[in-house]
């Protein structure tokens, strides 16, 4: 980390910091917060940061934009206040009606953004990731995440970058990858270099099951497996793969289940 950045971190860890003390409204948190965004995250005061965007007749606390574009929504409570899950939920409805992604939930000492989805069934919103300002949090792990709402990194598209592989690489698209059928397959010609036992797919999906943790196994899994599309000359050559339907049933953990780190 930048020592210049560096500094300015601790230095607003402590203003957030005596701000819930002398328990400062909403009103200073915004000033304040609008000060962090310029001096910290880059932003210009004029020509970026906005108080005045309106949606349907009423206007969110600060708005970001980049090149006369608004980009992210930011919803402020008091220093003093900690934050819950349904203080959201208005900065949601502000997202939603205007199209916008994300929104940031913050009283300066702790920051969460949000992603949102927008689709026929309504709004879902995503927690991206969440930091700590204080005195004492780890300013390292902390500008990993602020460092993506600077106005560089928006302006470069890392913010949407990191929303990418941080769904890529979410537990639900781990399992649907490893629960396929080139995958199992794989697995099963490595098992067979030790053992000359016939070995189906099923249960080796099953035996995978078993070694992960029971919570992250939310919902049935089926084994995708690979589709043949026949070619001209009669021959067939992999496609793209369907669904099988032959589900990776749920199994209860027995006392030799193995459960990964983490």
């Amino acid at each position: 980390m930048d020592r210049a950045i560096k500094k300015q971190l601790l230095h607003y860890a402590q203003v957030f910091t005596d701000g819930r003390q002398r328990n400062a409204n909403e009103a200073d948190t915004v000033m304040y917060i609008v000060r962090f965004l310029t001096d910290v995250l880059g932003y210009d005061l004029f020509k970026d940061v906005t108080k005045e965007f309106q949606v349907r007749e009423r206007y969110c606390d600060v708005a970001l934009k980049i090149d006369g574009e608004v980009k992210i929504l930011i919803e402020v409570k008091a220093m003093a206040l900690s934050l819950s899950d349904r203080h959201i939920e208005q900065a949601e409805n502000y997202a939603s009606r205007s199209g916008l992604p994300w929104v940031i939930l913050t009283n300066g000492l702790t920051w969460r953004l949000y992603h949102l989805t927008f689709d026929a069934n309504g709004i879902e919103h995503d927690l991206a990731f969440e930091c700590e300002l204080g005195p004492e949090a780890d300013l390292e792990a902390a500008w990993e995440c602020l460092a993506l709402l600077s106005r560089q990194a928006v302006a470069k598209g890392e913010l949407t970058a990191f929303w990418e592989q941080k769904k890529t690489l979410s537990p639900q698209s781990l399992l649907r990858a490893l629960f396929t059928e080139p995958v199992l397959q794989m697995l099963r010609r490595e098992l067979r270099q030790k053992a000359t036992a016939r070995i189906e797919l099923e249960a080796i999906a099953q035996a995978v099951r078993r070694l992960l943790n029971p919570e992250v196994m939310t919902e049935e899994i089926r084994i995708t497996k690979a589709r043949k599309k026949r070619r001209t000359d009669g021959k067939t050559m992999p496609s793209a793969p369907t669904t099988s339907s032959l589900p990776v049933a749920p199994t209860d953990p027995t006392p030799d289940t193995m459960e990964p780190a983490g």
